[in-house]
């Protein structure tokens, strides 16, 4: 076996990851009662909707994100405070959102960001940048592993923790 072939796996793997994991939060927003879909969500404070849009949302810019370190273009210099802004401006913007927009955009960023995971290199994998909000230095695979696929694992314990409470 070659090395780009084992790497090829693992970027094969890491697709498959993301797409279990994005399968699992399909299946929370499809089994979500109606009545839990505006109440504060567990550790966050914004409603279930609207962290069920958020993560489907952001598997569009997280993957471009992806995008851009495998292929060593300059990262964008995003600040908490920026990303503060940011998800405060999509609070109310998508406070009333549905399960079915939210359905929407988890199938289509998360088919987006699955197939361009999928699609990488060995050498996208390992390139690497130091990318400032995370004060680190962290390579493609790294940022699929912590960031893409932690974002919304994260998100989804939040949402999950809400409905058990």
């Amino acid at each position: 076996m070659t090395i780009h072939t084992a790497v090829a796996q693992r970027a094969t793997a890491l697709a498959e990851q993301f797409a279990i994991l994005n399968r699992e939060v399909i299946m929370f927003v499809e089994q979500c009662p109606t009545t839990l879909w505006q109440q504060p969500c567990h550790n966050d404070g914004r409603s279930v909707a609207l962290v069920a849009h958020h993560i489907a949302s952001s598997h569009a810019m997280l993957a471009g994100l992806v995008g851009l370190l495998a292929q060593g273009q300059p990262l964008p210099s995003i600040t908490k405070e920026m990303l503060d802004q940011a998800n405060a401006q999509h609070a109310q913007q998508f406070a009333h959102c549905t399960q079915a927009e939210v359905l929407d955009l988890l199938h289509t960023n998360g088919a987006t960001a699955m197939t361009q995971v999928q699609q990488l290199t060995d050498e996208a994998l390992a390139r690497s940048a130091y990318i400032p909000l995370f004060a680190a230095n962290m390579n493609t695979q790294q940022v699929i592993e912590h960031v893409l696929i932690g974002h919304a694992s994260n998100h989804l314990a939040d949402l999950r923790a809400t409905l058990a409470a």
